[in-house]
C-alpha cells in the first residue's frame, strides 16, 4: 500500500526473471509476470495493491524478483507512506544461495 498523487499514468509491474520472456518493443529483456494499471490524480490517493490480485497463482507468487512502477510518457508522482502488508514477509527477503 502506499500514497501518491501527481499527474500521467503507469503500471505496478511484477516480473520473475525465471520467465525470461523477451519485450519486442525494447532491446532490454523484460520479465514481466503480471501488471495493474494506475492513473495519478492531483489529489493524494491510498493504493492497496495485493500481489494476488496481480498474480492469482500462489506458484507465481513465489517466484517474484522484482516490483516496478513503469511510466507511460511523461509523469509527475508524489509518493508517501510505503506499507507492506500482509502475513510473515520475512521469507521474501532472503538471498539465494
Amino acid at each position: 500500500a502506499f500514497d501518491a498523487w501527481g499527474k500521467g499514468s503507469g503500471e505496478i509491474q511484477i516480473s520473475d526473471e525465471n520467465r525470461k520472456v523477451q519485450n519486442t518493443s525494447s532491446a532490454v529483456p523484460v520479465y514481466t509476470a503480471g501488471k495493474y494499471p494506475i492513473e495519478l490524480t492531483k489529489n493524494k490517493k491510498r493504493y492497496k495493491i495485493a500481489f494476488a490480485d496481480i498474480l492469482p497463482k500462489e506458484e507465481d507468487r513465489k517466484s517474484v524478483s522484482t516490483l516496478a512502477i513503469v511510466f507511460h510518457a511523461d509523469v509527475e508522482l508524489h509518493f508517501d507512506n510505503l506499507e507492506f502488508i500482509g502475513k510473515d514477509l520475512m521469507d521474501i527477503w532472503k538471498t539465494k544461495e
